[in-house]
């Protein structure tokens, strides 16, 4: 019996959650640029000691509360996964129901751990992501009296483990995500209590927990994130995130007068060697994108990414039904129409991105067919890696 009362505050560690920082969102696109980010970060989590009502045990423990300031870097590795290293500092109090069993504790310490998360599936919808974390919290003191047995405990490196999926909506300016988890904690603990050694490992398994968050975007390299945690307790995280963007490429508008009688006659780019091509085709009269489309997006993205000097050359083009200044206005929405999604959904910079519309004047196939007309409903895509200026 005054072993299990000498263990009260080391049962208290597990059972309540011991992540002590947020999960936070899906890695996006826009991150690419800079590859590295750092967060800071603070949490927030408030538990009740789970015993039985009305017990000493139960009477010792009550809520406990754990705060924890602390410090993430990130690494993208791939467009939608990153690594993350976490650091910090936390302090965990309790606020017993009879003041005379108040711990003599010292429940503040440093703790590390590694998170790696990332995208398994996306659609124009939703994303689906999957996360693991591993949290390994300090060493923690725990010297008291209980009745009439003095004890002295130590609780080597509380580890925590998670395990959990999400589900993600990306706007332009904000993403809205949830998800459940599974938790496993453990701590090895060694001590005496009274003339009793004590030497074993505490282990809390099959919990599971949810989380809800929104991320803001508040600037070109600031996000704001924001994050509920529950698990039967209630966790609060607030994070900053400082994205090391690599400066873009300064880029040049050119402005051509053409006179309005005279025919427009525009040459396409030429493909090089380091550049990415592909069309998307469009119904009849329409400058909607479909879903099926969304593959060739995610490519060019990942082009984009991976070549920050790259800009984009899109031409949308018509078939010859229906007036011809009408078509000409379709076709450059079509363009534009492109030119948005990649900037809404990819957050691709609006300034590498280039658009013109040729409405029917420059088809592929005949347009006295069916199929010939669906191939000349289309808007070409050209990104080519500018080259360097070697001028003085």
């Amino acid at each position: 019996m005054k072993k299990i009362l000498a263990l009260l505050p080391c049962m208290a560690l597990i059972s309540s959650p011991a992540y002590a920082t947020g999960i936070g969102s899906l890695p996006s696109i826009r991150d690419n640029d800079g590859k590295v980010s750092v967060d800071v970060g603070y949490y927030y989590q408030r538990s009740d000691f789970e015993g039985i009502d009305g017990s000493l045990a139960d009477n010792a423990m009550e809520d406990i509360t754990r705060d924890a300031p602390y410090l993430r870097l990130n690494y993208q590795f791939h467009p939608g996964w990153l690594v993350s290293g976490i650091y910090g500092y936390e302090d965990i109090s309790n606020d017993p129901d009879q003041d005379s069993l108040e711990l003599g504790s010292d429940l503040r310490d440093t703790f590390f751990g590694m998170q790696l998360k990332g995208r398994i599936y996306e659609s124009e919808q939703f994303d689906v992501g999957a996360f693991l974390q591993y949290t390994n919290h300090a060493d923690y003191d725990f010297v008291g009296r209980v009745l009439t047995t003095d004890y002295a405990i130590e609780a080597d490196g509380l580890r925590d483990f998670l395990a959990g999926t999400m589900l993600q909506k990306n706007y332009q300016s904000f993403d809205v995500y949830g998800g459940i988890f599974y938790q496993d904690s453990s701590a090895d603990i060694a001590g005496t209590v009274g003339t009793l050694n004590i030497r074993e490992t505490i282990d809390v398994k099959s919990s599971m927990g949810g989380m809800l968050g929104v991320n803001f975007h508040i600037h070109d390299k600031w996000d704001i994130n924001l994050e509920y945690q529950n698990r039967g307790d209630h966790g609060i995280d607030i994070a900053a995130t400082y994205h090391f963007k690599k400066p873009r490429p300064e880029t040049v508008t050119k402005i051509v007068e053409v006179p309005v009688e005279a025919p427009v006659m525009v040459s396409t780019p030429v493909i090089k060697p380091d550049s990415f091509e592909g069309t998307v085709h469009f119904p009849k009269g329409s400058d909607d994108i479909d879903r099926e489309q969304r593959p060739l997006f995610r490519k060019l993205a990942l082009f984009l990414e991976q070549n920050p000097q790259a800009t984009v050359y899109i031409e949308g083009h018509c078939d010859c039904l229906g007036p011809e200044a009408k078509n000409q206005d379709l076709s450059e929405q079509r363009a534009m129409a492109v030119r948005n999604y990649l900037v809404e959904y990819y957050a691709i910079n609006p300034d590498r991105i280039e658009t013109a519309g040729f409405g029917e004047s420059v088809p592929i196939d005949t347009n006295e067919t069916p199929e010939g007309r669906q191939n000349n409903r289309r808007v070409r895509i050209v990104a080519n890696v500018d080259e360097p200026d070697t001028t003085d």
